[in-house]
């Protein structure tokens, strides 16, 4: 456990590490392995603003393709709507749009 907590605190620093560790103080904390599309999809909408695409899918870790298609998303009362029209509902609290 001494070098996996080692290892968060040289990914993410000291305070944001002890700041984990007393909200989640003794639980199990999953991990994506992506970030789930409903927090995604809404950043990126935003920051299409003053970004590029390529810019945005090397930030992100995604393709310049995916970047494009999540731009055709809509967002409307705290729920995203893919082009197939699947939806996946927002927290509003979470995200600034």
């Amino acid at each position: 456990m001494n070098s996996e907590w080692m290892d968060v605190i040289e990914t993410i620093g000291y305070e944001a590490a002890e700041k984990l560790r007393k909200r989640y103080l003794g639980e199990r904390i999953r991990v994506p392995s992506m970030t789930p599309r409903n927090l995604i999809v809404p950043i990126i909408k935003k920051e299409l603003r003053d970004s590029t695409y390529k810019e945005l899918a090397k930030k992100y870790g995604l393709s310049e393709r995916s970047i494009r298609r999540y731009e055709s998303w809509e967002i409307k009362d705290d729920c995203l709507t893919s082009p197939s029209g699947r939806k996946y509902y927002l927290n509003s609290d979470d995200i600034s749009l």
